[in-house]
């Protein structure tokens, strides 16, 4: 099986899903290491930080839909 390559001009195309499932999990990731070293977030905090986040991931996924 021949595999594509990319000119110059061209650019591989973005697998946005793994990107953003990728992005979640090492989200998740990082606040579990965290919370294992003593690490202690008040809960309005996450209130906050969450949906922030979830917003941020949604925005990335839009501009790179917009790209290809």
């Amino acid at each position: 099986m021949k595999e594509k390559q990319h000119t110059a001009s061209q650019r591989p195309a973005v697998d946005r899903f793994s990107l953003v499932v990728g992005l979640l999990f090492c989200s998740f990731a990082g606040g579990a290491l965290y919370a294992a070293l003593g690490g202690n977030l008040d809960p309005r905090v996450w209130n906050v930080a969450l949906p922030v986040f979830l917003v941020a991931l949604g925005i990335i996924g839009l501009v790179l839909a917009r790209r290809t």
